[in-house]
């Protein structure tokens, strides 16, 4: 018996946070229909949380960040190793447009072949939260 598995494409989403709801809107496909949707979510904002990424290998000597810290928040970024953890300083940051900022940290030399970002996300105030952009590393 043959069954027929539907294939669904999600693209373009689009992540907001207006009128205290976080919204999410994205094109998506099922078969040959194609829709544009929007989820709500209610935000739930607490006073730290942490994000990991997964393992990383590679000689990188230069993480790069772009990134939006309203008042009162704050994002760590720290490098694991070996269940270790090192807090990096931005050696530079640039302001871009809005309240966008670029920041650029050294890595340090002696870094092992596998290692991993972990950010902590900081906010004193219920309503707002900082936000990561992108995160880019060179060689």
């Amino acid at each position: 018996m043959d069954v027929e598995v539907p294939t669904s494409i999600l693209m373009s989403p689009a992540l907001a946070f207006y009128e205290q709801k976080i919204h999410l809107f994205y094109c998506a496909q099922s078969g040959s229909k194609w829709a544009i949707g929007e989820a709500l979510a209610n935000p739930e904002f607490v006073s730290n949380g942490f994000w990991e990424s997964k393992p990383i290998s590679g000689k990188y000597k230069i993480l790069q960040m772009v990134y939006e810290k309203p008042p009162n928040t704050d994002i760590k970024v720290y490098l694991s190793e070996n269940n270790k953890r090192k807090l990096l300083s931005a050696d530079s940051e640039i302001k871009y447009p809005y309240q966008r900022k670029k920041a650029k940290f050294n890595l340090p030399e002696n870094v092992e072949n596998l290692f991993k970002i972990k950010l902590e996300f900081l906010t004193k105030n219920s309503e707002s939260s900082p936000v990561v952009y992108s995160i880019n590393l060179a060689k």
